[in-house]
């Protein structure tokens, strides 16, 4: 597993899932809630999609605050991570 070694001596992988974007879980969260929600397109109904949007902003706005806290807990080491991993969330989107 490849990791960039933070100062204080934590690991940042940059290998794997960890090594397309930064926040995985995030990502699997809306992928699954969406899939979840795609099942409403047989209803015509819209009231499903609203709370599977809200979690989407929620997790791209917690991404931004991750990334604001990262680099000033790690540094150096954050920003050799963000030039190896370039997406946030969604792999050359955002």
């Amino acid at each position: 597993m490849e990791t960039i070694v933070t100062p204080r001596g934590n690991k940042l992988i940059t290998s794997g899932l960890w090594g397309q974007v930064r926040h995985p879980n995030y990502l699997g969260d809306i992928i699954m809630n969406w899939s979840i929600a795609g099942i409403a397109l047989f209803t015509h109904e819209m009231i499903p999609y609203y709370p599977v949007l809200s979690l989407t902003l929620v997790l791209m706005h917690r991404a931004y605050r991750d990334h604001a806290r990262c680099k000033t807990r790690y540094g150096s080491a954050w920003k050799q991570y963000c030039l190896q991993v370039r997406s946030m969330i969604f792999k050359r989107i955002y």
